[in-house]
């Protein structure tokens, strides 16, 4: 489990009986699993976009492309790959996890 705070991503691998505190600090808005591949999230924060592919041990900030602003919701679809992302007033952007052949570019693009 992955619970998102002003402080950061908690995580818990007993069901939420106790939680482990944030090893990185951001400021979560809201957190999506892909249900695809065990131990990935995907976190919204106040500054971007994180991701975690080891059940929040250790995030990455993936927001290439997109502005500073908060992201206020957060959404994943397994079936075509795409994180989409909404901001506070500055429009809606996706991340296509497809690969496309372009190596090294994993930013989100304004749609």
């Amino acid at each position: 489990m992955i619970a998102v705070t002003d402080k950061g991503a908690y995580r818990s691998t007993n069901g939420g009986t106790s939680w482990t505190a944030p090893g990185q600090t951001f400021a979560g808005t809201g957190v999506v699993a892909d249900p695809t591949v065990t131990g990935r999230f995907f976190a919204g924060a106040k500054d971007g976009v994180y991701e975690t592919t080891d059940s929040g041990v250790n995030w990455i900030r993936i927001s290439k492309g997109l502005p500073a602003k908060a992201v206020s919701s957060l959404t994943y679809d397994p079936a075509s790959q795409r994180l989409v992302a909404g901001t506070y007033g500055n429009g809606m952007y996706r991340l296509s996890f497809v690969p496309t052949g372009v190596a090294g570019d994993r930013g989100i693009p304004e749609v």
